[in-house]
């Protein structure tokens, strides 16, 4: 209390010796959250009925940023989160507050460095569900996680052949373990994405992903994803087509292995109308290779960098499915879709422009199997139901229930622990 008065103070010390005159956050505009995630569960943990072992929580989470004109060229950006406090826990003094308080972005962008639009610093980087990389706020999760990670992001708008193009090289460093030892983490992201035409893109992705060893004369790993994509539509159909590969090698500490894993990603949607009611019915597949020679010289299994691939309200977002089973590896928690195969149908119904009803069934596989699963390797099905009612256009509102059937892995390793998994949750979400 006494350190955040002393803020106060010096600040408004500080703000009365500017000049009259003088403009304090040129173009001050503010953004943000307020999130309210409630869940009550049954089963999720072991699949088994007579074990008292489920659940219900309430999360807040707030987020808060800001971003202001330094120069008419040069803006600031800050983002804070804070996501510790559930429901019926104490209330917090402001000391507790304020460190609780996480600054996930601190970065400046500049309009034209050399022709480039540049950002640096602390940042959320990458698009939520991607199979690949990203780094920001995570909803509906349990937790309801946040992350970001620092980087030098460099922007420019070109036309060839006609055709715009958003191209963008971008360096991150994930992890640093010694200032004085070759033990860091980086990736570098190359993209490029053009608009072929008003209903159709084509991306172009190259990542390079780098970890130090610290060991003289032992190789560092050195991962490549490749990554073509295309997002489009022709009249009421649309698409997102995406295939990623991964060449490189790991260190020498892993036998210097080499990486051949791939994935694919194929969503298809349509939208139609039925007198007033929208009705779009979709279908989705996604593949992660994995790897049957575990250990061996080739590893076949998908690489990725940060994934957030997370279907299912029990399969991706609940993060202790068959903990109590030790079976929790083959959740989707991580968000990564290495040996993973899964299936979605699924249709949105727009019942009026602020009330929608959302169903989605998903079947979920392991493409190489766990040695105890005896060539198993269905790991279940999903059924979620969701109503979302939008108050106003920064403001939704929503229930939800979801319904989760073991599948083979399960009946062969635990088969004591076959019963449904059942969740429930309701969502308020207020963006500004």
């Amino acid at each position: 209390m006494k350190k955040l008065l002393g803020l106060s103070l010096a600040a408004a010390m500080v703000i009365s010796a500017v000049p009259a005159k003088a403009e304090i956050f040129k173009n001050l505009q503010t953004k943000g959250e307020v999130e309210v995630n409630g869940v009550m569960t049954r089963n999720v943990r072991d699949a088994k009925t007579s074990a008292a072992d489920n659940y219900r929580n309430t999360q807040n989470r707030i987020t808060f940023g800001a971003t202001w004109d330094m120069l008419d060229d040069l803006h600031a950006n800050v983002t804070a989160v804070k996501n510790d406090r559930y429901w019926g826990t104490a209330t917090q003094d402001l000391n507790t507050i304020q460190s609780a308080i996480n600054v996930m972005e601190a970065n400046i962008v500049m309009d034209d460095l050399f022709g480039f639009k540049a950002k640096i610093g602390r940042s959320f980087y990458g698009n939520e569900g991607d199979i690949i990389v990203y780094y920001g706020n995570e909803h509906l999760v349990d937790g309801l996680a946040t992350s970001s990670v620092d980087l030098a992001s460099f922007v420019r708008q070109y036309t060839m052949f006609g055709m715009e193009n958003h191209a963008e090289v971008t360096y991150a460093k994930t992890s640093e373990v010694s200032m004085i030892a070759d033990t860091d983490v980086n990736f570098w992201a190359f993209k490029n994405v053009m608009n072929l035409n008003s209903d159709m893109d084509l991306g172009i992705f190259a990542y390079n992903k780098r970890t130090g060893n610290g060991v003289y004369a032992m190789d560092n790993e050195n991962l490549w994803i490749f990554d073509v994509n295309t997002n489009g539509k022709h009249g009421d159909l649309n698409w997102k087509l995406e295939l990623a590969g991964n060449v490189g090698n790991a260190d020498a500490a892993t036998a210097d292995q080499s990486y051949r894993g791939w994935a694919a990603k194929v969503d298809l949607g349509y939208n139609a109308k039925i007198n007033t009611i929208g009705v779009a019915p979709r279908l989705g597949f996604a593949y992660g290779s994995g790897d049957s020679n575990v250990g061996g010289k080739i590893d076949k299994s998908f690489k990725d960098l940060n994934p957030n691939y997370r279907p299912g309200y029990i399969y991706g977002k609940s993060s202790d499915m068959f903990q109590a089973i030790g079976l929790n590896a083959i959740s989707g928690k991580n968000g990564s879709l290495s040996n993973r195969m899964v299936w979605n149908i699924g249709v949105t119904v727009d019942a009026t422009e602020k009330l929608s009803f959302i169903a989605d069934w998903y079947n979920f596989w392991l493409n190489n199997t766990i040695t105890a699963a005896n060539g198993q390797r269905n790991i279940g099905c999903e059924l979620d139901l969701t109503a979302n009612y939008k108050y106003a256009s920064n403001v939704d509102l929503g229930i939800y229930a979801a319904r989760f059937d073991v599948g083979g892995i399960v009946k062969e390793v635990a088969p004591s622990n076959t019963n449904q998994m059942y969740k429930l949750g309701s969502y308020v979400s207020v963006r500004f």
